[in-house]
């Protein structure tokens, strides 16, 4: 069995996440795409996306949006995963949508605080679990616990 290069992964992974959040998309931007002008509809139709009639600053904040969490967001992963078991890295993974949530609060004022309180409480236990466990696992093999790279 040949394994897919992590690059390749990524791509379908962002490419299947952007043609499910599309219609959603779409339907929240009605009547901004009722605004467009037939040069910019023109444009849109020939890339296959509205995304050539986007502002350039508008590109700027999207270059960046790439650029920062994205590129270094994936890479930070990749050398984690070099150095820590793959179970470790992905309990903190989940907390990528925690701290998305959290962000969304801080600069946008909104969210549940109900259900952001429950995730938090159960990812913070499951950190603690897996903490104890590896601990134990330590303490009865009389070793450090194994950190891979």
């Amino acid at each position: 069995q040949q394994e897919a290069p992590s690059l390749v992964i990524a791509a379908w992974r962002l490419t299947i996440a952007t043609l499910v959040l599309l219609p959603a998309a779409f339907l929240k931007r009605r009547a901004e795409l009722r605004t467009l002008s037939k040069k910019e509809w023109a444009l849109a139709l020939l890339s296959g996306s509205p995304v050539l009639t986007l502002p350039p600053r508008t590109w700027l904040f999207l270059g960046l949006l790439a650029l920062v969490p994205t590129v270094g967001g994936h890479g930070l992963v990749n050398l984690s995963l070099r150095r820590l078991p793959a179970p470790t890295v992905g309990l903190f993974l989940l907390g990528e949508p925690l701290g998305a949530a959290a962000l969304a609060v801080l600069f946008f004022g909104g969210g549940r605080a109900g259900i952001f309180l429950v995730a938090l409480v159960l990812f913070f236990g499951g950190l603690s679990y897996i903490g104890a466990v590896r601990r134990q696992e330590s303490r009865n093999t009389g070793s450090e616990p194994e950190v891979t790279g």
